[in-house]
């Protein structure tokens, strides 16, 4: 069992990590990732969400319908025809961006040669969003998740300190899931830490800081704290 489960599988899944298709042939037993869940909170499109802010979570803004059902369409038979590579616990990805360190804080390109044309205009469509003034995708990445293969992915934080604060995500094809837990490990991890050090970038509902724009870089009361050369203008988006 544990020869099993520290190589990599066929399917693609190593270490604890698994899929219907892992578990059943081998006869897996799946971690719950979730365990002594007392409540659930939902958040409730274009309705008074002060019942999460009070338990301290905020931050979720929705667009329904960011693109068409031609565009999505038409952007799906584009990526099918691009390579798609394993994952694990069930997923297929596709990675555009650099190679990061997250430990070491380096980031080099590697084989990364700019994004797919195809998805040039969901960049561009950004602009038109007024939270996301200033945002730079960095890392794009496709992943499919298919019911066929129980396919998920593990709670976890998207690095702070190259992600940035706002992550984008494009939901297709299905209904989507987002689940939320509380944090309560190390904050050595995922660079927690450097947060405090960083200008905060939505304020109010509103882009209180935006790199490109001077006028908000002398308006942040932050500025001090933040170390130049630092990647204030990297973040990630995910199609899914």
């Amino acid at each position: 069992f544990y020869k099993i489960m520290n190589t990599t599988r066929e399917c693609g899944c190593k270490g604890h990590r698994s899929c219907l298709k892992c578990e059943e042939q081998f006869n897996i037993q799946p971690i719950k990732q979730l365990q002594n869940v007392k409540r659930i909170e939902y958040y409730k499109l274009n309705e008074d969400n002060s019942h999460l802010e009070r338990l301290g979570f905020s931050g979720i803004h929705i667009i329904p319908d960011f693109i068409s059902l031609k565009e999505e369409f038409q952007l799906i038979k584009d990526l099918d025809n691009l390579p798609w590579d394993k994952s694990q616990s069930g997923r297929r990805k596709q990675n555009f961006g650099p190679k990061a360190n997250f430990k070491k804080r380096k980031a080099k390109l590697g084989n990364f040669h700019g994004f797919p044309k195809t998805t040039q205009f969901i960049q561009e469509r950004f602009e038109e969003v007024s939270l996301l003034s200033g945002y730079r995708t960095v890392e794009q990445c496709s992943i499919e998740y298919t019911p066929e293969t129980g396919a998920c992915i593990e709670p976890h934080i998207d690095d702070c300190w190259i992600w940035g604060e706002r992550i984008v995500q494009l939901n297709l094809l299905s209904s989507t899931c987002l689940s939320f837990v509380p944090y309560l490990g190390d904050v050595d991890r995922y660079n927690l830490k450097d947060v405090e050090q960083y200008p905060q970038v939505i304020k109010d509902e509103k882009v209180a800081f935006n790199p490109f724009k001077p006028d908000t870089v002398a308006a942040s009361n932050e500025l001090d704290k933040f170390p130049l050369g630092a990647d204030m203008m990297t973040e990630a988006s995910d199609i899914m």
